[in-house]
């Protein structure tokens, strides 16, 4: 039982920690979309951010 305990909790840990990778992914990709759009004006890729 203990060890079924354990893989939930690991990987638990292990979701939490890719939610974050993708909360960055995001965080980054709008940052570059930012920078396209300053850089091009009249032009926008991807997301508008609001």
């Amino acid at each position: 039982m203990e060890d079924a305990l354990d893989e939930i909790g690991s990987m638990r840990r292990l979701l939490e920690k890719h939610q974050l990778t993708a909360q960055m992914m995001n965080v980054i990709n709008d940052v570059l979309t930012a920078k396209a759009c300053c850089s091009r004006p009249g032009t926008v890729q991807g997301r508008v951010p609001q």
